[in-house]
């Protein structure tokens, strides 16, 4: 089964449960959040139709790939942590590991973000205006390069902010306009809520946006 095919499944289904107690997780709006409303036993796959999408497959596949050749190459321990900090990928990380980070108040390292974003776009981005390219040629390549990352390390609510903020501080650069930080901070926000109100809801929302409006207030 491919990317962008449709699969008919037979099965049981299941709602994912609610928090029981104040504070719980509430698994079943973690998942409202992705747009996934329930979950099911497949025990029979009856038809599988539609095409694939070409360009999210491979980009699936250059990204197990690339996940496996860090680990053969590097190790469980070294190779789990570059994939989580280069793709986004925590699967391989030793549990012991993950802990250590999370204790040491450091596990923000291992989400991928701004940070990761603003090293590939603008360093392409740079790169190109040092070498003599124009504003327009090196924000194209930037943003389609960081387009084409993007897709296939998924889109969290950290990286569309990021992705959405570096838009518009190239777009200032090729329309001769100052960059903006609070103003690209907002409107990210209000396309993100308006994509999916509950994220209203969500602590990673407030935890990215809350950091950077604490730099523009500081």
């Amino acid at each position: 089964v491919s990317i962008g095919q449709v699969v008919c499944v037979k099965g049981e289904t299941r709602e994912f449960e609610r928090a029981r107690n104040p504070g719980n997780f509430d698994q079943r709006l973690y998942y409202a959040r992705q747009k996934i409303y329930g979950f099911l036993w497949g025990e029979k796959i009856i038809s599988i139709e539609g095409k694939e999408n070409i360009l999210l497959e491979n980009l699936y596949q250059l990204k197990v790939k690339w996940n496996e050749t860090l680990v053969q190459n590097m190790g469980d321990d070294t190779g789990g942590i570059l994939s989580a900090i280069l793709l986004g990928e925590k699967a391989d990380m030793e549990a012991e590991t993950k802990e250590l980070y999370q204790k040491n108040g450091m596990s923000h390292v291992l989400a991928i973000s701004g940070l990761h974003i603003s090293f590939i776009c603008l360093g392409i981005y740079r790169s190109l205006r040092k070498v003599g390219m124009s504003y327009f040629v090196s924000g194209v390549v930037a943003v389609g390069v960081l387009s084409v990352y993007v897709a296939m390390i998924g889109v969290s609510v950290s990286v569309f902010r990021a992705y959405i903020m570096l838009l518009f501080r190239i777009g200032a650069d090729l329309t001769g306009r100052v960059y903006d930080l609070l103003t690209a901070l907002m409107v990210s926000a209000a396309m993100i809520v308006a994509y999916e109100p509950l994220y209203l809801t969500d602590a990673a929302f407030y935890m990215s946006y809350g950091a950077i409006l604490g730099i523009v207030i500081v």
